[in-house]
């Protein structure tokens, strides 16, 4: 099965989302399953402040990365980013999932809900965060 995987949390952010999304897609593997996660692509400086190697996860042959354009969020963190949606990509992306996953609502969280409209594919939801406690953080 072909498993897309969004995230506005990926790594060098550290975060349980992260981790637990890693786990995931490493025990999906396992089942022979292929994964691509669609993420924030993160900044040098981001690297930075968190004292981390600028260079990509290797998480094996069965596990791809794809980084998305995204904004610093720092009303979340000093090294948080935000995917802005850009729906059109989908109609030129070859990666054609099964079922598509996403860990948030917000930023790819809609990208990942065009993306399942585009691909006609289900979209299943894991919210990692009590929506009341995120809105204290809002500006």
């Amino acid at each position: 099965m072909k498993i897309a995987i969004f995230s506005d949390n990926f790594y060098p952010e550290l975060s349980g989302i992260a981790d637990s999304i890693i786990l995931l897609a490493r025990e999906l593997a396992k089942l022979n399953h292929e994964i691509n996660f669609y993420v924030p692509n993160y900044q040098p400086k981001d690297y930075q402040a968190l004292n981390l190697v600028n260079s990509e996860l290797e998480l094996g042959p069965k596990i791809k990365i794809k980084r998305l354009f995204s904004l610093p969020a720092r009303f979340i963190s000093d090294y948080s980013r935000i995917v802005i949606p850009m729906p059109w990509r989908w109609l030129f992306n070859n990666f054609k999932p099964d079922i598509i996953h996403t860990q948030l609502f917000f930023g790819v969280g809609l990208e990942a809900l065009a993306a399942a409209k585009l691909n006609k594919v289900p979209l299943i939801g894991t919210n990692h965060t009590a929506i009341l406690e995120f809105v204290k953080l809002m500006p």
